[in-house]
């Protein structure tokens, strides 16, 4: 490759990182946008903080932010409200959290478990004539 090339190269290489960079910027830019129409819609400044630094970290809530700037009805930004709330709360969530796991191995035994248990509160139903 010849030496002009290899400026050429390299110099798309580096437009092509700052254009990302600039793009970025600007998607940034366009969240905070957002924070103050959320400011002007009266929710709370706490909210509006953490809904912006979670969206900088997670496009999932960098879409609810848009999706609620989209949005003219009232009763649906209040639905994007509580779902960006969520995404809050489960962005703020440290540690690992276990979950209770079920083998497939195991599903016969919990059914039975499952059935015997109903069939106990059915017959306490009966006992009692609630049924």
């Amino acid at each position: 490759m010849s030496t002009q090339a290899r400026r050429i190269s390299e110099s798309d290489s580096h437009n092509n990182g700052n254009d990302q960079k600039h793009a970025h910027s600007e998607e940034q830019m366009h969240l905070f946008q957002i924070a103050f129409q959320m400011k002007s819609a009266e929710l709370p400044s706490d909210f509006i903080v953490l809904a912006v630094k979670c969206a900088l970290e997670f496009e999932g809530v960098a879409d609810l932010l848009r999706m609620w700037e989209e949005e003219s009805d009232e009763q649906e930004r209040d639905e994007i409200v509580a779902d960006i709330q969520d995404m809050i709360d489960a962005c703020s969530q440290t540690g690992i959290r276990e979950e209770t796991a079920i083998r497939f191995n195991d599903l016969d035994a919990v059914a039975k478990n499952i059935r015997a248990f109903k069939d106990g509160l059915l017959s306490e139903v009966v006992e009692r004539g609630w049924y």
